[in-house]
């Protein structure tokens, strides 16, 4: 496991892991793999509608280039390769104010035909409604709320036509808003941005702001 998660943008990558080939100790010499090919099975592959993890070859030999059959448990090899109309959401930008910066998220992937929920948790105390912004049109660096008595806040969102709000309460710390997808194959690709500003009395202009996410509506 990696002490800090990795997060890869759009595109194509390949991730190797290293291991040095030993020159001293008591067995000194090139790198063997930990288990015996002819005692193993083949690793079945798992896979969905998004990855597959698929047991490959592993280079018996360091500073070679003969390749083991691929009865070697330990190497896995991951693809990702998005279909058309696929369901999924991320977040982006950062909220605040910290560090009690209230967080933006999704309760499920964005498939046609469900409902799903918009949530903004860590809401400070006290704070009693959320007002929320959607639209088409993000603003991926941000634009600064400090001439609005909000400094070091921003709004991801494009300002224009097409903006939709909403209010809704908050109960112990949590805000919700659901948006129905209707079942229509045509609205599969559409990608929807979306932000919250918990209303949290005392400070100087009376709102925080939290991190944006982008939803990208699909069929699976």
């Amino acid at each position: 496991m990696f002490s800090t998660p990795l997060s890869f943008p759009p595109g194509q990558w390949a991730c190797a892991l290293v291991v040095n080939m030993p020159t001293t100790g008591p067995a000194p010499g090139p790198l063997h793999p930990m288990l015996d090919p002819n005692t193993g099975g083949v690793v079945p592959s798992y896979g969905n509608s998004a990855m597959t993890w698929t047991n490959v070859q592993f280079q018996r030999e360091s500073w070679t280039a003969s390749l083991a059959p691929p009865l070697h448990k330990q190497n896995i090899e991951i693809h990702y390769a998005t279909q058309t109309g696929y369901a999924n959401w991320t977040s982006f930008g950062t909220g605040c104010i910290a560090p009690n910066a209230p967080v933006l998220g999704l309760t499920a992937r964005p498939i046609l035909g469900t409902t799903i929920t918009f949530r903004t948790t860590g809401i400070q105390a006290g704070t009693q409604f959320v007002f929320w912004v959607f639209g088409f049109a993000p603003d991926a660096t941000g634009s600064s709320l400090a001439g609005f008595g909000l400094p070091g806040c921003n709004l991801y969102l494009q300002l224009g036509p097409g903006l939709v709000t909403n209010v809704s309460n908050v109960t112990f710390g949590l805000s919700t808003v659901s948006l129905a997808l209707p079942n229509t194959p045509s609205l599969s690709g559409v990608v929807l941005y979306g932000q919250s500003a918990p209303a949290t009395p005392g400070l100087p202009a009376g709102f925080v702001a939290s991190n944006a996410v982008c939803v990208a509506v699909g069929q699976v």
